[in-house]
């Protein structure tokens, strides 16, 4: 179980990727909206611990912060979308969307689906695609996803009696912010006005994902980048980070990724 710190934040964000072949995760849980576009073979989805075999004409809609899983046992084609939440229409609240819904895979409506189909959303294009400077690539996808999204709320009714998990998304989204700083669960209470055991509580439905280790897996994510894109040396990164000293952030590290942060760094610099 993990947190996917790439898919945190306030910047503006939309990757697209493209399955062929299998497609298997562990649990993790991140802040971006993501989609599924299941174009063959099938594929075995948990989100908050329901499973749903997804086939082609499928598609997935992962809310922010649902803790889920991708299996694939055989061969799957699919087409992946990340979306931060500030790409999202405007009548799309982030509440909304977090809503629980009686299930989080739905069969395309024909018309749908014939469109994604014949206009060529599904290629293979988004290996290439780069939403910063392709903005006319970029118009259209987001009109598209904003498509499926209105099919989806238009066809999957609110599962009613089911509390929403507000108190955890703000949570999460406050950590997201200030990983970076001497975090503890009495300063997120106190900052967002919960009490130390609210915030405790929070985690119980992460299933074993606790408040520490949230807290590390997105300070051990900012570490991979800044080890990949600076020079930082470990002394800053580890600041940087927000660890309290250089031993822990190599403790916490080499847990995380199974090596040391100097031989990350060597390894995908190769």
């Amino acid at each position: 179980m993990f947190v996917q710190h790439s898919n945190f934040g306030n910047q503006s964000v939309l990757r697209c990727g493209f399955t062929n072949g299998i497609h298997n995760s562990g649990d993790h849980i991140h802040e971006f909206c993501e989609m599924e576009m299941i174009l063959e073979g099938e594929i075995e989805i948990t989100v908050d611990g329901k499973c749903y075999i997804a086939r082609p004409g499928d598609i997935a809609i992962i809310p922010p912060f649902k803790l889920h899983s991708f299996y694939t046992p055989k061969h799957v084609r699919q087409t992946i979308f990340v979306i931060s939440n500030n790409l999202l229409p405007s009548s799309v609240s982030f509440d909304e969307l977090c809503r629980p819904r009686e299930v989080a895979v739905f069969h395309a409506p024909e018309r749908l689906w014939n469109y994604l189909i014949e206009s060529g959303f599904h290629r293979d294009y988004a290996k290439n695609f780069d939403p910063k400077s392709d903005a006319e690539v970029m118009h259209w996808v987001r009109s598209v996803i904003y498509l499926i999204l209105s099919e989806y709320f238009r066809n999957v009714p609110i599962a009613e009696g089911v509390p929403t998990e507000r108190a955890l998304q703000r949570v999460l989204v406050y950590m997201s912010q200030h990983f970076r700083e001497p975090l503890t669960q009495v300063s997120i209470g106190a900052a967002l006005g919960y009490s130390a055991k609210y915030v405790s509580n929070c985690f119980r439905s992460l299933k074993g994902l606790s408040f520490r280790d949230v807290l590390n897996s997105m300070r051990v994510g900012e570490a991979k980048r800044l080890l990949a894109a600076t020079d930082f040396t470990n002394v800053e990164i580890a600041m940087e980070c927000g660890f309290s000293s250089v031993s822990t952030f190599h403790q916490v590290f080499l847990a995380a990724e199974g090596c040391a942060p100097k031989q990350y760094r060597e390894k995908i610099k190769k």
